[in-house]
């Protein structure tokens, strides 16, 4: 899947509410939206 992937190669993943209005272009926009879960590292926003 793609969590196994990117928990296999060290790829950080934000969580966020998809069908948050908005959501999705704030975070390509780099925005901190959601949580980030990455190798020892988690935070939230």
């Amino acid at each position: 899947t793609a969590l196994s992937l990117c928990m296999e190669y060290s790829i950080p993943i934000v969580v966020f509410d998809l069908s948050k209005k908005g959501n999705l272009n704030r975070i390509v926009s780099g925005e901190k939206v959601g949580t980030l879960v990455a190798e020892d590292l988690v935070t939230e926003e």
